[in-house]
Formats: C-alpha cells, sequence, structure tokens
C-alpha cells in the first residue's frame, strides 16, 4: 500500500493582502538566503503581488544557538509608503507560527524614501526542532495595521519561505591555544 503526503508547508494558515497595488516586499535576506531584488525601490513595476512562496528557494541552513542577520527590503508600485512587517519561523514544527515564541522580526517603515530596510538580528533557540521548517514574511501597508501570521489584509504582500534548522557540529579536537608575548616589563 503506498500512502503519499502533502509536504509540511501545506499546512501552514493562508496569509496574503486582497489588493495587489502598492507596498510589497523587494527583498530577503538571512544567512545564504538573498532572495529578490530591492531596486528600485519606489515607481517598482513589480510590486503587484499579494501572496509568494518561494518554497523552491535553496533553504539556508541555520545552526541553533547562533545569531543571524536578517533584512527584508519594502518595495512600493508608486510613491513610498509606510508598512509594518513581522517574519516568523516556526522553531517547533507544528505546522503554526505562534505570536509569541516563533516572532523573529518586528520592524516598521515611516513614508520617508531610504527607510525602506527593515532589519534586525535572529538567534535560533537550543531547543527549535531540527530539518526543514517554514518562514513567514508579512509587510502589511499601514502603521496602524496589525500584522499577524495568517489572515488578509488590504495592500503589502506574504512571502512564504523554507529555512533548514542544524545542530552544530561539536568540536572534535581542542582548537590550538597559541602562544602570549608580552613585551612590557612592569
Amino acid at each position: 500500500l503506498l500512502v503519499t503526503t502533502n509536504s509540511f508547508f501545506t499546512c501552514y494558515c493562508a496569509s496574503n493582502a486582497t489588493d495587489p497595488a502598492d507596498s510589497d516586499i523587494g527583498n530577503v535576506s538571512i544567512g545564504s538566503l538573498n532572495n529578490g531584488n530591492p531596486n528600485p525601490a519606489t515607481n517598482n513595476s513589480t510590486a503587484t503581488s499579494t501572496y509568494t512562496s518561494y518554497s523552491n528557494v535553496s533553504p539556508p541552513v541555520l545552526l541553533k544557538g547562533l545569531n543571524y542577520p536578517i533584512s527584508v527590503t519594502q518595495i512600493n508600485k508608486l510613491a513610498f509608503l509606510a508598512c509594518n512587517l513581522k517574519v516568523y519561523i516556526d522553531y517547533n514544527q507544528d505546522g503554526i507560527y505562534d505570536t509569541a515564541t516563533e516572532e523573529v522580526l518586528n520592524g516598521q517603515s515611516n513614508a520617508n524614501l531610504g527607510s525602506n530596510v527593515m532589519s534586525g538580528n535572529v538567534q535560533i533557540p537550543t531547543t527549535a526542532s531540527s530539518g526543514l521548517t517554514g518562514m513567514r514574511v508579512v509587510l502589511v501597508e499601514g502603521t496602524f495595521s496589525t500584522v499577524t501570521p495568517c489572515g488578509t489584509y488590504f495592500n503589502g504582500e506574504t512571502e512564504d519561505y523554507i529555512v533548514e534548522i542544524q545542530t552544530p557540529l561539536p568540536c572534535s579536537t581542542p582548537p590550538a591555544a597559541g602562544t602570549a608575548i608580552c613585551t612590557a616589563t612592569s
């Protein structure tokens, strides 16, 4: 008996904008992932998405206990507009982006061109489950907009990625300590 199963990626809740106009995600960068083109920031004809799945992009390897810089760049179809952003990683691989424990970046742009890159650092918990899991990036237009990992909103974009969480390899031999030299006479 052959039983086929869907990818874990299909278990995540839906998230998307209802209007393709205005603000979109131009680039996402974490670890070896650098996806998209953030230029130009305004008058960008490609800023018409409401949801994009990048599950076919090679997943970056993120090691437990390490910090990774993350950045998300906003683009706009016309003039630059203020947005709220949140990024989630499903650390326990339960198919749910937990807003209390799995939010890894919370950013806000303003209406001034040049504030369109939202960045921070992500520390991968040592308790995270190893293997492939989802990462969701949600950009919602408007500074008073609520950003959640699920549901619909008016303008903006949701992008889904896969990341691979791994346990770092233990050191096989102690590192050479080296030699300390001091020329001070006191």
